[in-house]
């Protein structure tokens, strides 16, 4: 087996390119990220909200939703 040498006689390693997923699930977990994104940026100009403000509200949304299901299921 011969290697590359370079003009020093050194050995050259040679770097394998990086394997892509062609896997279709992480084509569309992309879209869906993609996605994801368009929807937030959409609805943040339609509302006019700061990405502060759209933090909070998803904050708030957060907290009521899980007051709502520990009322639900725990009581």
């Amino acid at each position: 087996m011969s290697f590359l040498n370079d003009q020093k006689h050194r050995y050259v390693r040679i770097p394998t390119p990086l394997k892509r997923e062609s896997n279709a699930y992480s084509y569309k977990q992309l879209n869906l990220i993609k996605l994801h994104k368009r929807s937030i940026d959409w609805f943040r100009r339609q509302t006019g909200i700061t990405d502060y403000g759209l933090y909070w509200l998803s904050f708030i949304a957060g907290v009521l939703i899980t007051f709502i299901l520990e009322r639900l299921f725990l009581h």
